[in-house]
């Protein structure tokens, strides 16, 4: 029995995607080629993913959800499934690529007997996008071989399909979709992957069987018993989350294991700032909705960080957590909100400008994986957790309610995103059963409590009475509830069990259907 997993998602967009895809034509040479440097790069995978093993080296386990999935693959015995006594009925790992070389033309295939002609016209209407389609990005690692699948799902039919899929070079991550061009100024169509390796690809989604991404940031390092030095080459060990920045198109974030946030100029393809303030392992990045110089990170060392990304070395503010950041997100519909979730299963709202937590909510008994908000419904959250669960909350008014709770038999849910186009369809990717579309509202609590709630599209979301005044860490704290200012740096207690410190140099201010499960 086949196994694989749904490591990540990401939705683009109704009118991003190209109409028509380009489609790349190789002939029989450059397709052998392909594999066999395909071939050669998934042995490459599984001897350091050995050495990692063994502590001789490698990279650094990203987290302790993440490694229970991949460990999850390890029940199959994957080391010894292309083994000649192995009773499978055949290798499906890496030296399986072998097989594709004897036959890099389909003319050449014996076993295909109907001409590719006849089946033009049919694939060129399944490779049309229409302008109500939107698409989803999944990250799936299958045994030995890991894969991006493009989905095309339209609300207004009901389907949904694989459009095509890329072969990717290692175990993914994160993906993250963008309109950030590299070779023009009109928008694109891109989706930047994070891997178990320090590199990030940036793959065109507007190119159908395309063998290689557009362009890469960072670079492999090679092996030392010396500790990497950081750089501006970005990262020196796994990629564990990418947030895009959709006000200067040509900045990008990232997160990784070596404890580092990068700070990306794609048009430059490279990192500009190595931010290096936490001391464990940065699960999550997030930019501000509206602010572009406003980014939110959570780690391993139990700590939430908010930088203002124009002096980002000295201007920050630190929330401590009571335990591990799995995931950071703003609240788009209150723009001094953010959310942050830990491995304990807690939930923390914070508000930029106090050191006290809004609320804290005990959200699963197990580590919360991944938080959503719908894009135009006000207070509609998602969770997921390795708890198997996903559940809908509403935190209105700061004082969250459970309105359903489900187990949809996907194991570990490993992340969840709301539409951008319908604010009650999210998509789901687990340990087990694929991607999943599910419609919140088909549960009727959830219908009774937010179906005649006022929507407010998520580009024109902003608090009017606080559009003048910013998030950045520039800004002195304002709440009559916080014990503390910017300038200051002192640290104060909270009765929730979360406390703030700032930290800043002196300076002068300047101002198919969704499932129904």
């Amino acid at each position: 029995m086949t196994s694989s997993i749904i490591t990540c998602l990401a939705w683009v967009p109704h009118g991003v995607a190209k109409e028509n895809p380009d489609k790349v034509q190789m002939d029989s040479d450059e397709v052998e080629a392909f594999v066999e440097k395909s071939q050669t790069g998934l042995k490459g995978d599984a001897n350091q993913s050995g050495e990692a093993a063994s502590g001789s080296g490698g990279v650094t386990q990203p987290s302790s959800v993440a490694m229970e999935t991949a460990d999850d693959l390890a029940e199959y015995d994957l080391d010894n499934y292309d083994s000649p006594d192995s009773d499978g009925d055949g290798p499906v790992g890496a030296d399986s690529f072998s097989g594709l070389a004897m036959y890099a033309s389909n003319q050449d295939d014996p076993y295909i007997t109907l001409q590719e002609d006849e089946d033009d016209k049919e694939d060129m209407a399944d490779l049309t996008i229409k302008p109500r389609d939107n698409l989803i990005i999944a990250g799936r690692a299958q045994e030995d071989t890991s894969c991006l699948e493009v989905y095309v799902y339209n609300e207004d039919d009901g389907t949904l399909y694989v459009h095509h899929d890329i072969l990717l070079p290692s175990f993914p991550l994160v993906a993250e979709c963008m309109t950030f061009n590299p070779n023009g100024s009109t928008p694109g169509n891109f989706v930047a992957m994070g891997y178990m390796t320090p590199v990030i690809d940036v793959w065109n989604l507007d190119v159908v069987d395309c063998l290689e991404p557009a362009f890469t940031l960072g670079k492999t390092k090679k092996k030392s018993k010396k500790k990497s030095a950081k750089s501006s080459d970005g990262h020196t060990d796994a990629v564990l989350d990418i947030a895009w920045n959709k006000h200067v198109p040509h900045g990008l974030a990232s997160a990784s294991a070596d404890s580092t946030i990068a700070l990306w100029d794609m048009t430059q393809q490279k990192a500009l700032s190595l931010l290096t303030h936490h001391s464990d392992k940065v699960q999550s990045v997030a930019w501000h909705p509206f602010e572009a110089q406003s980014l939110a990170s959570g780690s391993f060392d139990m700590s939430v960080k908010v930088y203002d990304c124009r002096s980002p070395h000295d201007s920050f503010k630190t929330w401590s957590l009571d335990g591990e950041i799995e995931r950071v997100i703003w609240d788009h519909f209150q723009p001094f909100h953010f959310l942050a979730s830990t491995d304990k299963g807690n939930i923390y709202c914070m508000d930029v400008r106090t050191d006290k937590s809004i609320f804290t909510l005990k959200a699963h008994d197990d580590a919360v994986t991944a938080l959503s908000l719908s894009t135009e419904v006000p207070s509609c959250l998602v969770t997921a957790s390795a708890d198997h669960q996903y559940k809908v909350w509403d935190i209105k008014d700061n004082k969250p309610s459970l309105i359903v709770s489900k187990d949809p038999k996907m194991g570990t849910i490993n992340c969840v995103h709301c539409s951008p186009n319908s604010p009650f369809i999210f998509a789901l990717g687990g340990e087990r059963d694929g991607m999943r579309l599910i419609d919140i509202t088909s549960h009727a609590p959830v219908h009774r409590q937010f179906g005649k709630r006022r929507r407010h599209p998520a580009q024109q979301t902003h608090a009017s009475d606080e559009s003048d005044q910013s998030t950045s860490t520039h800004q002195p704290s304002t709440s009559h509830d916080s014990d503390i200012s910017m300038e200051t740096g002192r640290t104060a207690s909270t009765e929730t069990g979360a406390r703030g410190d700032s930290e800043k140099k002196a300076k002068k201010k300047k101002k198919k259907k969704p499932s129904t499960t």
